[in-house]
């Protein structure tokens, strides 16, 4: 009771948000590091404050993701949407800017950022926000798009299936239909007792097809017994060969004789 189910599209959007999330957040953090080591070298508590502020840098954008990812918030689109980003994303930095007001009361912290950015700290979390927001929806579009092309695909694929169906749904009736005709033509001689083992032979191929793809050197046989009732109907207007090499047989392919 209870259990959340989580579908195979939903997993792998969890596991690109996760790698771009982690991912982010560590580069940030290295190249915050590498700027003060650079210009600032010596300063105490850089590196334990970088660490802190990624850490909540991690966790404001992770509430966002949350937020973006809302149903009612998905269902926006256009200049409404981005409004509603910024909104978010001055939110996310207020609550940043307070927790890092009272962190340094109640721990032994030194905030070693906000003392060399003063009140420019906000407006990097604000840039780094925005930033990091943007990727995330350029990565959305990247998935709806892969998405979005994959359903296309089955679409297309389904559409292609029924088609085929429904010319060989058309064909088996006719082509029955024409080679009873011939044989009842035929009475009884020899062309006409091959042409029904012919045609017991194709009935029974196109009865026991129940796949979408078959042995080529099935579908070759197929189509012999399909010419050989043809060429007993039309005689010598019908001339007609097959070559195959003899490694292309094993190859699955659709079915083409119905």
């Amino acid at each position: 009771m209870g259990e959340k189910i989580i579908i195979p599209g939903k997993r792998q959007e969890e596991r690109v948000f996760w790698i771009f999330q982690i991912s982010f957040w560590v580069a940030i953090s290295v190249v915050m590091l590498v700027l003060f080591a650079t210009f600032r070298p010596g300063q105490s508590g850089t590196a334990m404050t970088i660490l802190g502020r990624g850490c909540t840098g991690f966790l404001l954008t992770y509430v966002l993701s949350r937020v973006y990812r809302n149903p009612r918030v998905r269902r926006i689109s256009g200049i409404t949407k981005w409004l509603l980003v910024i909104l978010c994303t001055l939110i996310a930095c207020g609550i940043g800017t307070l927790i890092w007001i009272v962190i340094p009361l109640l721990l032994p912290i030194r905030d070693s950022l906000h003392e060399t950015y003063s009140g420019n700290m906000s407006i990097v979390r604000f840039v780094m926000f925005c930033f990091w927001s943007a990727i995330y929806f350029g990565l959305e579009a990247l998935e709806n798009a892969n998405h979005q092309a994959i359903a296309n695909e089955r679409l297309l694929l389904a559409a292609r299936e029924s088609e085929l169906k429904h010319l060989q749904a058309q064909l088996n009736p006719h082509f029955l239909f024409n080679s009873l005709n011939t044989l009842l033509s035929k009475e009884q001689n020899p062309e006409a007792l091959q042409m029904t083992q012919n045609l017991a032979n194709f009935l029974r191929a196109s009865l026991s097809k129940s796949h979408a793809l078959e042995r080529l050197e099935v579908e070759l046989d197929s189509l012999e017994d399909y010419l050989a009732i043809q060429r007993i109907r039309f005689g010598e207007n019908l001339e007609c060969s097959i070559d195959c090499e003899m490694a292309a047989r094993s190859v699955l392919v659709p079915r083409m004789v119905p």
